[in-house]
């Protein structure tokens, strides 16, 4: 168990920061152009990320695996992942995101923004999934059973998805709570001076006349 706080990790060859095992807060840190997952938590362990910039990373920007996790007052934003959810990754595991931004992901195969698989119970509230992209769909968030014994839930509230309802694909269990909205969140600048989402420049805050201001 440790916490990782105020650090900036930049441009590594592979992820940023992996645990294994074991339990890791991961607070006001940014993630930025590295070559793997932003953050990983794979095979036990309670893992928070909070108040965390996790940008353009090669690899989800959030990438749990057969965990339990959180991930509070974070942007995830311009990561590409070559298999599946590009903003996060949720793999047999019980997972909370909360009071996030996620937007601008990419994934190769399913979830631009949220991919979630197996057993795994996701939770995603009072949070903005917007622009995320797939190559073959535009599903913002994708939940997909293992076998039918082996079936994903999410439950979404309170949150602003880009396409409602309609956006989220897969064959999990869905619960479409209160307050979720389909509105452009007006970000003030979410691709910054260099027109490329994923970089320090960008600005996913939100301008007044937003929809998401006080909401949720």
């Amino acid at each position: 168990t440790g916490t990782i706080a105020d650090c900036r990790f930049a441009g590594n060859f592979g992820s940023a920061i992996e645990c294994f095992g074991s339990s890791l807060a991961v607070e006001r840190c940014t993630i930025t152009g590295n070559g793997g997952p932003g953050v990983g938590f794979y095979y036990g362990g309670t893992s928070f990320v909070r108040d965390c910039l996790i940008l353009g990373n090669f690899g989800p920007g959030v990438y749990w695996h057969v965990t339990a996790g959180e991930i509070a007052n974070s942007v995830i934003a311009g990561n590409f992942s070559g298999g599946s959810g590009g903003g996060a990754l949720c793999e047999r595991c019980d997972a909370s995101i909360r009071n996030c931004t996620i937007a601008g992901n990419t994934a190769y195969t399913n979830g631009g923004g949220v991919y979630v698989w197996g057993s795994s119970t996701t939770e995603i509230r009072n949070s903005i999934i917007w622009s995320n992209l797939r190559q073959s769909d535009p599903s913002q968030v994708y939940h997909e059973r293992f076998s039918p014994s082996s079936i994903p839930s999410v439950t979404l509230s309170n949150s602003d998805v880009q396409g409602g309802q309609s956006s989220v694909g897969g064959s999990g269990t869905l619960i479409w709570g209160n307050g979720n909205i389909d509105q452009d969140p007006l970000f003030v600048d979410p691709d910054g001076a260099d027109g490329t989402i994923g970089n320090e420049d960008d600005n996913l805050r939100l301008q007044p006349g937003s929809p998401c201001v006080d909401a949720g």
